[in-house]
């Protein structure tokens, strides 16, 4: 098995890279796993939210401090799992 720290201290073979490219080997880090396994329970927990009812609307009023008026109003779509906790915007849109 090919280690990424044996390619770190260059104890392999010269043809690697080659034999690499050739058999579209990937590497795998624990980061990555943690990612994809992230993104998987994000995912499976996504396709019941809306089932759920965990999506909540929130209206945010844009005002205009000069004027002191509302100027218009954001729609802001939020996330709550009952297991996952708060899921911010920029994870599920």
């Amino acid at each position: 098995m090919y280690d990424l720290a044996d390619r770190e201290r260059k104890e392999v073979s010269p043809d690697l890279p080659e034999y690499i490219e050739e058999y579209n080997i990937k590497f795998f880090t624990e980061e990555m796993g943690e990612e994809v396994r992230e993104r998987f329970s994000l995912e499976t927990h996504l396709t019941k939210a809306l089932e759920k009812e965990e999506f909540s609307l929130c209206f945010q009023p844009i005002v205009n401090i000069r004027e002191n008026s509302v100027e218009a109003v954001e729609a802001l779509l939020r996330w709550e799992n009952a297991i996952l906790g708060f899921i911010p915007p920029d994870k599920f849109i």
